[in-house]
């Protein structure tokens, strides 16, 4: 992941005498963030958060950069150009790394366009936030903003170019898409982030006690389809124990008016008879989200999304055979995200100048 062309990968709060660095686990390559803002002083967490008293902590987590002054601050990452989708991941450990004890909260944006309050249950909380956002320029302006409730802070800041084809909404340029959750169903012992993931996506497992896991190892096609879901994540799906049960997960959003979509990832990974067949219906709070039913393809990936956005108070998506279906349905991974549409186009400079109000 390394070598991918247009990853921008930020450590921030990094040490500048060791300023790129390849992570042993990921052999992403971060650089220090000193040359994407001005702003800010660095910080180390605590030793009591910090390896080696949490031998798993991440190296991007280790250190931050905090902006006790001025109410808006500023990361200016340059990529792309206007109208290209970039996954934006914003990284965050408080690790009492000012000793006051009190995580903060605050606000992030993505240029002028609100993408997520930060807040942390306690000091060892690691926070990871996503949005999948369209560039208004060529340069992308990440945002800090104080609210009065604690001094901002970041540790990780990565933006990741996307196939622009994929990832639609019916709101077109005018909304980015802020991740709400990504599972891996079906998933035995998978890491979350692989090799082969070309847009690096965080992966979590995911399963039900009333499902069972079928995998394969035979590789799967995914060239097709331009989500381009990693091996590990697409070989595993989960079928319901019961054959004739519905397949089914269900959320509730902490706003009732969030506009969600979901994208349902599908392969067949078991070699079926000529005698069987497995087709399945997907419905949402009982209604049909898609006209047809869908046969999945053995060995060859397939994603599905709503074209509308899904609005209510609890959301359930039901997967269930049709009647001519001999076999149970089943789901490889899901994405579930809010919409948040735009408050205002950009006003900052095309190039070169910092916007006008970063850091003040």
């Amino acid at each position: 992941m390394s070598f991918c062309s247009g990853f921008i990968s930020i450590d921030c709060g990094g040490t500048p005498t060791n300023n790129e660095y390849t992570d042993e686990i990921t052999n992403i390559r971060y650089t220090t963030d000193g040359a994407y803002i001005q702003t800010g002083v660095n910080k180390n967490i605590s030793s009591e958060y910090a390896y080696p008293k949490n031998p798993n902590l991440p190296l991007l987590l280790s250190d931050l950069r905090s902006f006790p002054l001025g109410e808006r601050n500023c990361y200016r990452l340059v990529a792309g150009k206007r109208g290209e989708l970039h996954l934006i991941r914003a990284s965050f450990l408080y690790g009492n790394y000012d000793g006051e004890n009190k995580p903060p909260e605050f606000d992030l944006y993505v240029d002028v366009n609100f993408w997520s309050t930060v807040k942390f249950r306690n000091a060892s909380e690691e926070v990871t936030m996503e949005i999948i956002s369209v560039a208004q320029s060529g340069v992308t302006h990440v945002c800090l903003v104080n609210k009065g409730a604690g001094t901002p802070f970041i540790s990780g800041l990565e933006l990741r170019p996307l196939n622009s084809s994929i990832y639609d909404t019916e709101f077109g340029e005018s909304a980015s898409l802020s991740l709400f959750k990504r599972w891996d169903i079906g998933s035995t012992n998978g890491s979350g982030r692989y090799e082969d993931d070309i847009y690096d996506r965080i992966w979590s497992p995911f399963n039900s006690s009333s499902w069972e896991s079928v995998s394969t190892s035979t590789p799967i096609n995914v060239n097709d389809d331009g989500f381009r879901p990693p091996f590990e994540v697409i070989r595993t799906a989960a079928r319901p124990r019961k054959g004739s049960d519905t397949l089914e997960f269900s959320w509730t959003p902490d706003d009732p008016s969030w506009k969600f979509y979901v994208y349902l990832y599908f392969a067949e990974v078991e070699q079926l008879e000529k005698t069987q067949l497995r087709k399945f219906n997907i419905s949402w709070n009982g209604s049909p989200l898609f006209d047809d039913s869908l046969v999945p393809r053995h060995l060859f990936a397939t994603t599905l999304s709503n074209s509308k956005s899904l609005v209510a108070n609890e959301h359930r998506i039901s997967i269930h055979k049709t009647k001519d279906s001999t076999l149970p349905p089943i789901l490889n991974a899901v994405e579930i995200f809010v919409a948040r549409q735009l408050d205002a186009l950009a006003t900052f400079e095309q190039d070169g100048m910092m916007c006008f109000h970063c850091g003040t």
